[in-house]
């Protein structure tokens, strides 16, 4: 019978008046190590040869290495577990540290090194000097001119999903250290504060006006965000500021805000959230878009809409009043008890005031047609975009149907409780000037290959899940009741297959994601979000909807305690400085009118709000402060033309006109800038 003597093993009986290895006299000096003495303990000796063996134990001072011989090499206490059963606790040594070694030994217990606490001593963020250039390095790496899409630009810049990955980092949603940056003391943050703050420029960090962040790299870093040329004193001290370059393409400029708060999974993180949606049973209710996706994608909003608060109402009411007799919502039926499920799809052509309604159908589940009508605009027709709509001069001159006609037919037909779907549904929604509030988007439920913020084409989407084709009459253009039908094919299919069916789940919600992994609770503070109630402990995020900057502000300071990231998205600079206009849904409190003294005002009162938010931080307290994006006029401009083109092909022959107006633009658009605070 062969016995092991190897570390851990379980004991094997044997009789007390036989020994089955040699006495310890008869063992070389050379092979009397540690581990061959607890090995021996391990199997049940006679009584001499243990005496001896904890005897010998006892007297050695080191038995990693032997005075007595330097040859036998150190080995670890994980290699060299005895019998759990022994208790050589009663060997004494004047060496504590060898003491300590001898009772991991005896105990079978391994003795780990005392991490270090991290948590009181100071967290630093440091970000690597490489990041930071001068005009002289960039332009000498790129022959003398400045190229955007320079390599040095990619290899060195730092984009927004590595500022969205250091988030994740600082909450603990990861052990991968972001390799731009170096973090001292992760364990000691106590508060992460990102602001996005689109309308930030160089002279506000006292660089030349018009310059390039980028570019000026090395005199950006230390500087202080300013309101004017006379800076007022601040109780920030330890700030670091970076260019940052925006998501986008050589020709496209992408939401900076949707970069940061979608997360990329890994291979196995996708496998397992496709094969968790694909066991979620779903019903229509689950595909219901919600106010924040309402009001994100330019629906009119209706009174009923789930989630909304009462000074919301009450804003919508005073909106509503300028529109009265234009507008029309959805009513609730008393006497129907059942939601019934519509697929509905305008048609449109060219006015001097834009695109005006000339056709619209409505079916059923059952993908019957219910209400199919040529509308006659109260506008002349500029264009009839025969070639999408299918509508001509022909078809539209007998009809005497007008918008009132169709809202109040349409009033009859589908009260507030019903759903109706359609793909891209605002634009059909706008047109109509019908407001409802459930709504089931396909151009929502299902993602485009590349991802958000693209949509896909109810084309493609036809094509590629339910595999037959529309929209194939170039010369007669689409059919409204085709489009509906094929809505309706696309939610029944969606339901079948359930939540994951026509769904990339290559990202996952950042604050989702840090609630599930780390427990942080998080809290988003803006102008469209629901406001909900305190995270729970199954969601970890919360929201509030603001009417302004400061607004936001205060609202990190008031809810200081119960979270642990904030996020918010100023917009008070970026309307100031008119990148772009709110919308009527925004509740932006705003001034009556914009020029230098607002841009200063507005920036004043940013900068006192947000020492008033440092000064209640705790300390090891982080606030990152994002432009998002850069200088986007020209852009902005630019894409106005291109979108005033009335046909497809004219916009094609426009966009090659000025590709390289776009091109240029872009690279102002997409060098923006971040800045660092850190409370110590």
């Amino acid at each position: 019978m062969s016995h092991s003597s190897s570390p851990g093993a379980s004991p094997t009986k044997v009789s007390n008046s036989t020994s089955i290895l040699p006495p310890l006299n008869h063992i070389s000096p050379k092979s009397q190590s540690v581990r061959n003495k607890v090995a021996r303990l391990s199997i049940s000796e006679t009584a001499e040869v243990k005496k001896d063996l904890l005897h010998s134990l006892n007297h050695n001072n080191n038995p990693y290495h032997s005075s007595s011989d330097s040859n036998i090499k150190r080995r670890r206490s994980s290699a060299a577990l005895g019998n759990p059963s022994l208790n050589l606790t009663s060997i004494s040594n004047t060496n504590d540290d060898n003491k300590s070694r001898q009772n991991s030994i005896t105990s079978g217990k391994v003795i780990k090194k005392k991490k270090r606490n991290s948590a009181n001593k100071p967290l630093d963020i440091k970000i690597l000097d490489k990041f930071f250039h001068s005009e002289e390095q960039v332009t000498q790496n790129s022959n003398n001119h400045f190229n955007p899409n320079h390599n040095l630009k990619r290899k060195y810049r730092i984009s927004i999903k590595d500022i969205r990955d250091l988030v994740v980092f600082l909450m603990n949603g990861t052990n991968n250290s972001p390799q731009w940056v170096n973090v001292a003391n992760r364990g000691s943050i106590n508060k992460l504060v990102v602001l996005f703050m689109p309308g930030l420029e160089p002279q506000d960090y006292n660089l030349p006006k018009d310059s390039s962040f980028f570019v000026n790299g090395t005199l950006l870093r230390k500087q202080k965000l300013q309101a004017s040329s006379e800076p007022k004193e601040q109780s920030i001290n330890h700030v670091e500021n970076v260019a940052v370059c925006a998501p986008g393409s050589r020709l496209s400029l992408f939401s900076a805000y949707n970069s940061f708060i979608n997360v990329g999974l890994s291979k196995n993180e996708k496998i397992a959230l496709k094969n968790e949606l694909s066991k979620k049973k779903i019903t229509v209710h689950d595909l219901l878009m919600t106010l924040e996706k309402l009001i994100e994608n330019n629906y009119p909003i209706h009174i009923d809409t789930p989630d909304l608060t009462e000074d919301y109402k009450k804003k919508l009411i005073e909106i509503q009043k300028e529109t009265l007799g234009e507008w029309v919502d959805t009513k609730p039926d008393p006497s129907e008890n059942v939601s019934h499920i519509y697929g509905l799809d305008c048609e449109m052509c060219m006015s001097e005031k834009g695109l005006v309604l000339t056709r619209v159908s409505v079916i059923n589940f059952q993908t019957q047609t219910i209400y199919d009508e040529l509308v006659k605009p109260d506008v002349p027709i500029t264009d009839y975009l025969t070639q999408y709509s299918g509508i001509t001069k022909e078809k539209l001159d007998p009809v005497t149907t007008k918008l009132k006609d169709v809202q109040d037919d349409l009033l009859k037909l589908i009260n507030s409780n019903d759903v109706l779907v359609g793909h891209s549904l605002q634009s059909d929604l706008n047109v109509l000037k019908l407001r409802h509030p459930k709504i089931i988007d396909t151009a929502i439920i299902f993602d485009h290959k590349a991802g958000p913020p693209f949509k896909p084409a109810l084309k493609f989407l036809v094509s590629e899940y339910l595999n037959y084709n529309i929209q194939l009459d170039h010369r007669n253009g689409h059919n409204s009741i085709e489009d509906a039908k094929a809505c309706i094919d696309l939610l029944k299919l969606k339901i079948a297959r359930g939540m994951s069916f026509g769904l990339s789940v290559d990202t996952e919600n950042l604050f989702r994601r840090l609630g599930k992994l780390s427990h942080k609770r998080s809290l988003l503070l803006n102008d469209s979000v629901a406001t909900s109630v305190s995270a729970t402990n199954k969601s970890y995020v919360s929201s509030a909807r603001c009417h302004s900057d400061k607004e936001i502000l205060h609202n990190i300071v008031e809810n200081m305690d119960e979270n642990d990231l904030f996020v918010g998205r100023l917009r008070d600079l970026e309307f100031a400085r008119q990148y772009s206009k709110p919308s009527l849904m925004s509740m932006r409190q705003l001034p009556a009118q914009f020029n230098t003294e607002t841009e200063t005002a507005t920036m004043e009162e940013f900068l006192g709000e947000l020492n008033s938010v440092y000064d209640n931080l705790p300390s090891n307290s982080v606030i990152m402060l994002i432009s998002g994006s850069g200088n986007t006029k020209s852009w902005t401009q630019l894409m106005t033309e291109l979108n005033k083109c009335e046909t497809k092909e004219a916009k094609m022959v426009k966009r090659q006109l000025i590709e390289k107006d776009i091109e240029n633009s872009i690279v102002k658009a997409r060098d923006g800038v971040a800045t660092f605070i850190i409370k110590d």
